[in-house]
């Protein structure tokens, strides 16, 4: 588990409790989440959230690949590692502003009218 602290866990079942604990969570929020659902009669928004989440992490977890590739490439090219951080700084601008107009679109929708966004 690349994302476990190094020195954390001193045996198995600690490293099992650590490297449980957000999955067990995650199943507990499943449930709650479908109860709601369920509750609600709403299905967009049940549906369009974790899907997003997902979007979300697929592009995380694709520029955590392309990422260091293509910035070597760069530093190759060039000579200098501006060029790539001048990229990074765009792409993450680029980023908030989708961010920040999809949010302002969704506060229009008839379904998120009087929540927290509209």
């Amino acid at each position: 588990m690349t994302w476990l602290p190094s020195g954390s866990p001193r045996n198995d079942f600690q490293t099992g409790l650590v490297s449980g604990t957000p999955f067990a969570v995650g199943a507990v929020a499943k449930f709650f989440w479908a109860r709601h659902d369920d509750r609600s009669g709403e299905r967009l928004w049940h549906v369009v959230g974790p899907l997003a989440r997902a979007g979300v992490n697929t592009i995380g977890a694709t520029s955590g690949l392309v990422g260091p590739y293509l910035t070597g490439w760069l530093l190759d090219a060039t000579g200098s590692s501006q060029i790539a951080m001048l990229i990074v700084g765009l792409l993450l601008l680029l980023g908030a502003l989708l961010l920040i107009f999809v949010f302002k679109n969704m506060a229009k929708t008839p379904e998120m009218k009087g929540t927290t966004l509209g």
